[in-house]
């Protein structure tokens, strides 16, 4: 099993929110955000995912997570 703990650059999330992931699953990380315009994921201080300027920005992303991420967003 594991665990994927995502830190928010920006200081909006609301609380702790515990994910079980089975490994080689797919699984859904739960945030929230205020400001919809950037959002900056980490783990370990590697680079998971980035999304700005409207859009996602890939090429920011560490090797470790090349194609195994995508944001979802109900508004976009």
């Amino acid at each position: 099993m594991k665990l994927f703990f995502l830190l928010w650059i920006l200081p909006v999330t609301l609380g702790d929110t515990h994910v079980t992931c089975i490994y080689s699953e797919e699984c859904m990380l739960p945030c929230k955000s205020t400001n919809l315009d950037i959002i900056h994921w980490y783990m370990n201080e590697k680079p998971v995912h980035s999304f700005f300027y409207n859009k996602d920005q890939l090429d920011h992303q560490h090797k470790d997570y090349k194609g195994r991420t995508s944001l979802l967003s109900i508004l976009r």
